[in-house]
């Protein structure tokens, strides 16, 4: 019984190392993904920045048929990114 005991509880130990290993190295992944989406996503919001600033005319004209310059849409993504 007390083999049997000690057993189970360093295979409890064992396979609890394990689990807990395995979080804490996909959290470190998350994390690190997470952070390069962040950094990503500032630099998509300073080039979308750069280019409403330097839009042209042409640019800031309205599609006829969506109704939507291009200014508009550049606005747009660079404010989906700051959401992110």
């Amino acid at each position: 019984m007390g083999i049997e005991k000690g057993e189970f509880l360093s295979k409890l130990a064992i396979e609890g190392t394990t689990k807990y290993q395995d979080a804490k190295a996909l959290a470190i992944r998350v994390r690190g993904l997470c952070e390069a989406k962040t950094r990503q996503s500032k630099e998509l919001v300073a080039r979308y920045a750069q280019k409403v600033s330097s839009a042209s005319a042409e640019d800031k004209k309205k599609d006829p048929l969506s109704g939507v310059s291009k200014v508009m849409q550049w606005e747009d993504k660079r404010d989906n990114e700051k959401a992110e």
